[in-house]
């Protein structure tokens, strides 16, 4: 059966994780993806922040180096760690071919809202907190939620709504890594999330918010307002579907006229 795999990028030592079958890969080390790759899969897809962009790239020129036949891209997102690997899920399941997969994924991520939780935002590069958010740190017990996708902002712990607006309640599915922390129940109560599951998901995530989240939650679309894999013509040199007609695997062109319609 034909089958894509879907990577998470993160540049810190991460122990060998694979939750809800994403794979999570250390790309601070160049040959991560040529260690971890399923050569039986028919491509891979990986999903990096905007700080693991450059180690994914390269690990991934690197794999293709070692490994010339097989199809893989890169996808930048801003969205935290927890939403990439519910979103990627997702996409996984959705379809088998990796080109309808990747663009379904892009256009997932683009919906996907994501929140943690920070007990210091001193060393929070995006979005960049306030003075006052910066002096706040410096007391024991402050918290902030920072909606990291769409429109990165810092808030303070007892504005949960404000990390929500423009999402309607009731209408997403919420993953988390799990926590009893109130904040995270209220952010849930303010949501009204149509299920809540949580992801065992490895590693510490501090060099994407200069410290370890105490937890990360996800709302991704649900129901109708889940989109479908889109299609498109077929590569004629990878053979996967290219949307839009650019194979996002080969950056080949394919044109109307080639795909016989």
């Amino acid at each position: 059966m034909a089958y894509w795999q879907g990577v998470l990028a993160t540049s810190e030592p991460t122990p060998d994780a694979s939750p809800a079958g994403v794979e999570v890969v250390p790309v601070g080390d160049v040959m991560s993806l040529v260690d971890r790759v399923d050569l039986q899969a028919t491509a891979t897809v990986v999903v990096a922040a905007p700080q693991d962009a450059t180690a994914a790239r390269t690990a991934a020129t690197v794999l293709v180096g070692r490994h010339p036949e097989h199809p893989v891209t890169v996808l930048v997102s801003p969205c935290a760690p927890v939403g990439a690997v519910a979103a990627t899920a997702t996409a996984l399941a959705a379809t088998d071919d990796a080109g309808r997969g990747a663009a379904l994924l892009e256009q997932l991520l683009q919906q996907t809202w994501t929140v943690i939780l920070l007990t210091d935002v001193t060393r929070l590069g995006r979005p960049n907190p306030t003075l006052r958010q910066h002096a706040r740190s410096l007391f024991p017990g402050s918290q902030f939620l920072v909606r990291t996708h769409p429109d990165a902002v810092v808030l303070p712990v007892q504005r949960p709504e404000a990390a929500l607006v423009g999402l309607r309640p009731g209408t997403a599915e919420m993953v988390v890594t799990g926590s009893d922390d109130p904040a995270l129940a209220a952010l849930v109560a303010q949501a009204r999330p149509t299920a809540v599951r949580t992801v065992d998901l490895p590693g510490r995530w501090a060099h994407l918010y200069g410290r370890a989240p105490t937890w990360q939650a996800a709302l991704l679309p649900w129901g109708a307002d889940v989109p479908t894999a889109p299609t498109g013509p077929a590569c004629d040199v990878c053979g996967h579907a290219a949307p839009g007609g650019t194979c996002r695997f080969c950056s080949a062109v394919v044109t109307l006229q080639e795909a016989g319609t």
